[in-house]
């Protein structure tokens, strides 16, 4: 073989290399998912589907960056969706990426205010971050401006008897009890604290 024919072999190689390169990256893969003004709303259903068990999937058989770039694209096409925002928060919580996790969930209650995701993020502070005075501001906030969500008055009397605040821990579990009065969980915190 001559070291021209070598040479067209090897550029062939390296052409093909880098194609298969550019293809499978994640500017390339988000590049080329449809935007969304430019398909039917069944296709836009289709495709975020598609994306969002692509994720789920990739998660599941441990490839998280794989996962991660399926929700990108989910988004992309759904801007709005929770669903991809908050498996992203999942997985970043999977591997402690804490700050990820924090992230992806303020922009979640952000764009949409959603009670679990306000309670995922207060138990992230508490928890994980260590930061129990954000979790209770994030709490408060939330209570007042739903005190009859009997979840935030509930993780509110939880959270100020994990930090030993008994009297405030009363407070918000007796609200929570006005709220459910036959729950058995909350008569038995306040009673434990009452003794």
């Amino acid at each position: 073989m001559s070291k021209k024919n070598i040479f067209i072999i090897a550029g062939i190689l390296i052409v093909a290399a880098v194609g298969y390169y550019i293809t499978t990256t994640t500017w390339f893969t988000l590049w080329r998912t449809p935007a969304p003004e430019t398909l039917t709303p069944e296709q836009v259903v289709a495709h975020y589907e598609n994306y969002l068990q692509a994720g789920i999937d990739k998660a599941g058989a441990g490839d998280y960056q794989g996962a991660v770039r399926a929700y990108q694209q989910a988004i992309k096409i759904a801007p709005g969706a929770v669903p991809p925002k908050n498996n992203i928060a999942e997985l970043c919580m999977q591997i402690k990426n804490y700050a990820c996790a924090e992230q992806w969930l303020l922009e979640i209650i952000k764009k949409e205010y959603e009670p679990n995701t306000v309670i995922k993020l207060s138990n992230l502070y508490h928890e994980q971050l260590r930061d129990d005075q954000k979790a209770v501001d994030m709490l408060l906030s939330a209570y007042q401006q739903f005190p009859k969500y009997l979840n935030f008055s509930y993780q509110l009397g939880f959270l100020y008897r994990e930090m030993g605040e008994r009297d405030k821990a009363l407070e918000y579990l007796k609200k929570a009890e006005v709220l459910a009065p036959q729950d058995e969980n909350i008569k038995d915190l306040i009673r434990e604290l009452e003794l």
